[in-house]
């Protein structure tokens, strides 16, 4: 039975077929029996208007109606006189599928069957082309909040992974951010592994104050460039001699059969109106994981939904900061005897019985249990029987000397990370540690009350050791100069020893990892000793303002040195000389020192690793580029905010492989930064705002 639509008093007659749950036109030509069947109850009137549909390139719509004599030459100037940026354009039928020349505009809608309803697709082209020369139009804009607005990008900072906004040309995504921060790119310089850093003057500092990272964006040079592209891509498809094949039209991201397949089962598990009462205990690991995974992300975790996966063979479980968990959650964990790796950092409402249930967990390897401030001594008595246990994490929790010396008597010799970070243990935990532990490689007891490390000189197998904001004394210190295998050491605000004696301490050690004292306790005395870390792969000497070019002799023989920094300290040129043997170095951060061009061209020229460069708030300009920069193949990211760099030189920075570029607050211009986007296509992400001409007494001699 066919229905009328209300609208069919409309000029555009519809009628809904119920059974097919779809509607028709009956002024749809390829539908001659439908119309058939399907006459209009009332007559449309010869005078009515016609109401016509404009889909815009980008996705937009413009509805009016029009009287039915109007010509398609007057439709076209209303879309001109919208969107005066598409001063060339074709339009087009859908359905049926026509395309109208430059004859057909001198036409009445009527005339053209356009009558009284009609839906139109405006395409970029010239209106006087060939219809039947041009190939079918591929090409597909995003659609923007504003209809006859054309497609602009805007540039976005980095790592904080936004969903790209319509428009946005994948291009141009971020620069900066706490969790991607990159060596000479980011609001501070990168750290080194190991622990809290004491140089607080910098984390005190404003993102952006210094590299240039906190400035509006160049929204208007980006979005030239995706115009530009999208005109040519238009005239390519529009020229009949160079014909191209049909670009796929975008669509929208579908869910993996994985994602689609995880939500229902959250679904089912979780909706009250189902009341799943069967087991989870027969799939596989992987999935139970991710299901889990799921519950927590959403916080649905309950004991209840955590009892139907028992008897799976659960490999690990992470309930990190998830605010419900409980002890009546942790007592499902006995259903899960396979639980390998048990992460409960930040859990705050842990308590001593709760930790019960995990002794049950006898092949478990890894346990974190830091930050759960109401974890006391009684809750290791629930971990004496885990002989299987290889990492154990208690930082932040109310443990003491007298809680691990007890433990330490049963612990397992498989046990070889230990962490116990701003707890209440001292030199009288470690005492117990050679004959406890003798496996041991990693211990951290940043911010505790321990003085005397010498115990740890016979825990041959130690290799990383953190002492950060301890009170240490140096003559303990001194015992730990001859350790056979410690390899990665963090000193950071020791309290009772000065930074250059502690260099000295070290310089024996075999280290690849090294976190230095006080900057404000390290000068050039302290800097020289480092010439006998010969293993050495980063060191940090960010904000050690006391470290000159006499200091920087002892990198020659670090040959090894893979990341360097020495941003804001008292380097020139002079110093970089001593950089030219470090032919593994991929990573160097210049921000805020005295270097010039000359003197940085020099040094990447002998680093043909370097991939990361920082030179923000430096003196170079653009000579840097043809005689430096533009030899460094391997380079992928690149610091230049708030230098002398103009047009001149960023003509020439033509990097294939450069995928970051931050030219913020330097003399650059937005048509210079559209050209660059156009000749370097890796190019991913770009800063490039607070741009100003630069005045004659700010370029350096090389430049003017």
């Amino acid at each position: 039975a066919l229905i009328a639509s209300p609208s069919m008093a409309a000029p555009s007659t519809l009628f809904h077929l119920p059974n097919l749950g779809v509607l028709f036109d009956p002024q749809l030509s390829f539908l001659p029996h439908i119309r058939a069947m399907t006459r209009p109850a009332f007559p449309t009137s010869a005078t009515s208007p016609s109401s016509a549909t404009i889909r815009l390139p980008w996705g937009e719509c413009i509805r009016e109606r029009f009287p039915a004599e109007t010509t398609l030459a007057g439709v076209r100037e209303l879309v001109a006189q919208r969107c005066p940026h598409l001063p060339n354009f074709l339009l087009l039928q859908g359905l049926p599928r026509r395309r109208f020349s430059q004859a057909d505009l001198s036409l009445t809608l009527r005339a053209l069957g356009l009558h009284p309803s009609a839906t139109l697709c405006v395409q970029p082209g010239d209106p006087t082309t060939d219809p039947s020369t041009i190939p079918s139009p591929t090409l597909c804009v995003q659609p923007r909040e504003q209809p006859g607005d054309p497609p602009t990008l805007t540039a976005h900072r980095l790592n904080t992974d936004p969903d790209p906004s319509p428009g946005t040309d994948p291009r141009v995504p971020t620069i900066g951010g706490p969790r991607g921060r990159v060596l000479g790119l980011g609001a501070h310089s990168p750290r080194h592994h190991g622990g809290d850093d004491d140089n607080d003057e910098r984390d005190r500092e404003e993102p952006g104050a210094e590299d240039g990272h906190g400035g509006p964006q160049v929204p208007v040079a980006a979005g030239r460039a995706a115009l530009e592209r999208l005109q040519r891509g238009s005239r390519e498809q529009l020229s009949p001699s160079q014909p191209t094949a049909p670009r796929p039209a975008t669509t929208s991201a579908v869910p993996s059969l994985l994602t689609m397949a995880t939500r229902g089962a959250i679904t089912l598990i979780t909706a009250p109106s189902r009341q799943y009462a069967g087991s989870l205990g027969s799939l596989p690991p992987r999935v139970a994981e991710r299901l889990v995974m799921e519950l927590v992300k959403k916080r649905w975790l309950r004991p209840r939904s955590l009892e139907l996966f028992s008897g799976c063979s659960l490999g690990s479980l992470v309930l990190d900061c998830y605010p419900l968990t409980t002890n009546q959650l942790l007592l499902q964990l006995s259903a899960f005897p396979s639980l390998h790796h048990l992460s409960l950092a930040s859990c705050r409402l842990l308590t001593d019985s709760g930790l019960e249930s995990v002794s049950h967990l006898k092949k478990l390897q890894h346990l974190n249990l830091a930050a759960c401030p109401r974890l006391t001594d009684r809750c290791l008595s629930s971990l004496t029987g885990l002989n299987c246990l290889s990492h154990l994490t208690l930082d932040q929790t109310k443990v003491t000397d007298c809680g691990m010396r007890d433990y330490l008597e049963s612990a397992p010799s498989s046990l070889v990370h230990l962490s116990l970070n701003e707890t209440a243990v001292s030199e009288g935990t470690l005492v117990c540690l050679p004959r406890a532990l003798p496996h041991l490689r990693l211990l951290s007891i940043k911010h505790t009350q321990v003085t005397d490390v010498s115990a740890l000189r016979e825990v041959t197998a130690l290799h990383t050791l953190c002492l950060d904001h301890t009170g240490v004394t140096e003559s303990s210190l001194q015992t730990l100069g001859s350790h056979p295998n410690l390899s990665s050491i963090s000193v950071s605000g020791l309290q009772s020893v000065s930074g250059d004696s502690v260099l000295h301490i070290l310089s024996g050690l075999p280290l690849t990892q090294l976190k230095l004292p006080s900057r404000h306790t390290v000068s050039d005395a302290g800097l020289l000793a480092l010439a006998g870390l010969h293993r050495l792969l980063e060191l940090d000497l960010t904000d050690y303002s006391q470290a000159t070019d006499q200091g920087l002799q002892c990198l020659a023989s670090l040959t090894r040195l893979r990341r360097l920094s020495l941003s804001n300290t008292q380097v020139t040129d002079v110093g970089l000389m001593y950089l030219q043997p470090l032919s593994s170095l991929e990573e160097l951060c210049l921000d805020r020192t005295r270097v010039s061009s000359k003197g940085v061209a020099q040094c990447v020229c002998g680093l043909p690793r370097l991939q990361v460069l920082g030179l923000a708030a430096t003196l170079v300009g653009d000579s840097v580029v043809p005689r430096g920069l533009a030899r460094c193949r391997q380079l992928i990211k690149l610091n230049l905010s708030r230098t002398r760099l103009t047009d001149t030189g960023l003509k020439k920075l033509r990097l294939w492989g450069l995928s970051q570029l931050s030219v913020e607050g330097t003399g650059v211009t937005e048509a210079g930064v559209t050209e660059l986007l156009a000749a370097c296509p890796n190019i991913t992400s770009i800063r490039a705002g607070n741009l100003r001409p630069l005045a004659l007494d700010q370029q350096s001699d090389e430049e003017a």
